[in-house]
């Protein structure tokens, strides 16, 4: 995508959005319901503003929700989280194991290997903050309930990346062994061959 492409979605995106959610906040409707239309009016299934396999919108997604764990961590009062750091930590294990039982149970029902499984429970198990800023303009930012959350959300994130890396590093290294086992077999049946052809040369 050229410059000016980039420049002409992000005016787009921006216009679009400040325009959507203002009109939103005129009615008292929250902002994330106008960001959420802005999308679906702006998109491919929409007025085609955006079309479908732009690459900029996916990377202002991964931006805004990391965006939005900074924000959370930086308001976020670490001695009230440490007050509900239980219920923090039991809550992040609770949401982190449910989704992951629930697709392993899917997954193995469905016939798929354990690294997909595992995959689509750590794709499930993870959350976002997206409701948080409208907690936050609410004035809930500092309640022991949002500190617990935000504590169990970056713990379930946290475990969901490792599980994601375990997953990797598996199919890396069967991939890799599969590679290695391949070039052997390879390489044997090379010398075999040439073995043979010697032998062959020299009964002549």
């Amino acid at each position: 995508m050229t410059d000016y492409g980039v420049l002409s979605n992000l005016l787009v995106i921006f216009s679009v959005s400040i325009a959507v959610v203002f009109l939103f906040h005129q009615f008292r409707l929250p902002s994330i319901a106008g960001f959420l239309v802005a999308g679906a009016l702006i998109g491919p299934h929409g007025l085609n503003l955006i079309h479908a396999g732009d690459t900029l919108v996916p990377e202002l997604g991964h931006l805004g929700l990391l965006y939005l764990m900074f924000v959370a961590g930086l308001e976020l009062d670490l001695k009230v989280l440490k007050d509900h750091r239980r219920s923090a930590v039991a809550l992040g294990l609770l949401a982190f194991a449910i989704p992951f039982l629930g697709a392993t149970a899917v997954g193995t029902v469905l016939g798929w290997s354990v690294a997909a499984t595992c995959l689509l429970g750590a794709l499930l198990s993870s959350h976002t903050l997206i409701v948080y800023p409208t907690l936050r303009d609410a004035g809930l930012g500092p309640n022991p309930a949002v500190a617990s959350a935000v504590g169990a959300t970056v713990l379930t994130d946290t475990l969901a990346l490792v599980v994601l890396a375990i997953v990797a590093g598996s199919e890396l290294g069967s991939g890799s062994r599969r590679s290695s086992s391949a070039r052997s077999c390879s390489a044997s049946r090379s010398s075999s061959s040439s073995g043979s052809s010697r032998s062959r040369g020299s009964s002549t």
